[in-house]
């Protein structure tokens, strides 16, 4: 944690004595954090990179944007779309309050509500069961009964969802909704699609956490985006916590700032080391543990005499997409209609395949897009 606010300090150091006078806002857009294109913003400013160094987190870059960039006149896009982000209005003034709030209900009920019912059916079911059992007359009592119920009704262990559905957050997520047993990843999973339906910009954070008995241990847990500021909703390590008595919300809308030294990010992994030796950076998205692999597929190929694949921007932003939990036929059916191509894709969680996989060598495959994010992974293929 020291070396991460290390690093940012250092780095609004550094640009705050160079930036210039901020520009005007355009409209509203929501779900600031969560539609903001960090891959392409990192690789289309390489200067950042040796500001940052080697760790980069998603907030950090679009706070850059937010505090510095859009004034510098920086291009940043949208995720979802790739056409360009749109700040909401008044964004600075806005960050600089939710900053200043210390409650947690003061810091909840100051969101922009966006509710996302973009779930499978099975999933909407059981999920719209559980937030009207938890009742709640505002987003705050709505939010912290959702929390409660997953300590009140699950239990830590590992159970297979049976949902095959939706991408690995619906799966994670409708399988301790449904069967009350999960790890971390499926608390942080149900949790943020639960925040998602009421309306917050909630997305899973991979990492570790500190440990009762002494050092670190591997752990996801959800974040909630305010106004650009980041809040830690931790209800497994909360439910550790209660050990079935009361509970203290010592995880509940917390900032990094108020939990020290209890949680160690992992870093956007998408910079490469010959960029911050060169100053150089490759065409957007080619770069990082997805360029590193795209150009090994490729080494493999060309030794098995097939012609080599292209690299494609589109559907590497797709593929981030669907590594961030996003409906992966949802996605597909996007980037189907912009490009009228047929694809086929390779996801996993906590897996590295080789670039010797059978895929690489099968010649009817012309181009790909490779999406990382944390431990997820999503590869895309178009097909000749």
């Amino acid at each position: 944690m020291m070396k991460r606010h290390l690093y940012r300090a250092l780095f609004f150091l550094v640009v705050l004595a160079a930036s210039c006078g901020m520009l005007a806002m355009g409209a509203s857009a929501a779900d600031p954090v969560s539609d903001f294109d960090f891959a392409r913003y990192v690789s289309d400013n390489p200067d950042l990179m040796q500001a940052y160094g080697r760790d980069l987190y998603l907030e950090d870059l679009y706070l850059h944007y937010l505090n510095f960039g859009a004034g510098e006149g920086r291009a940043a896009y949208s995720l979802r779309t790739g056409q360009p982000f749109v700040l909401e209005e008044n964004a600075q003034q806005a960050y600089q309050a939710q900053q200043s709030l210390t409650g947690a209900e003061a810091r909840i009920a100051n969101a922009t509500l966006t509710p996302d019912r973009n779930w499978p059916e099975p999933l909407l079911t059981v999920a719209d069961q559980i937030l009207a059992q938890v009742g709640g007359s505002t987003p705050y009592e709505q939010l912290r009964g959702c929390y409660d119920w997953l300590i009140q009704n699950c239990s830590y262990g590992s159970v297979l969802s049976n949902l095959n559905q939706g991408g690995w957050l619906a799966e994670d997520a409708y399988s301790i909704m449904t069967q009350r047993v999960g790890v971390c990843d499926n608390y942080s999973a149900a949790f943020a699609v639960l925040a998602r339906m009421i309306g917050f910009d909630a997305r899973i954070q991979t990492g570790q956490t500190h440990r009762a008995a002494g050092g670190y241990t591997g752990h996801a847990w959800c974040v909630i985006n305010i106004h650009g500021v980041d809040y830690v909703f931790d209800p497994q390590v909360e439910d550790n916590i209660a050990a079935g008595g009361a509970i203290r919300y010592l995880r509940f809308c917390k900032t990094y700032e108020e939990v020290p030294d209890k949680y160690i990010l992992y870093a956007a992994d998408v910079v490469q080391s010959n960029i911050m030796a060169s100053g150089t950076v490759p065409a957007a998205y080619g770069f990082g543990q997805g360029y590193n692999y795209f150009t090994h597929i490729n080494e493999a190929r060309s030794a098995a005499g097939v012609s080599p694949m292209s690299w494609d921007a589109e559907m590497s932003r797709a593929a981030l997409r669907i590594a961030r939990g996003e409906n992966k036929d949802t996605v597909l059916s996007e980037l189907k209609s912009k490009t009228g191509k047929g694809y086929i894709s390779y996801s996993s969680y906590v897996f590295y395949p080789s670039y010797n996989w059978q895929p690489n060598m099968d010649r009817f495959l012309e181009s790909a897009g490779i999406g990382f994010y944390g431990l997820h992974i999503c590869m895309l293929y178009s097909i000749k």
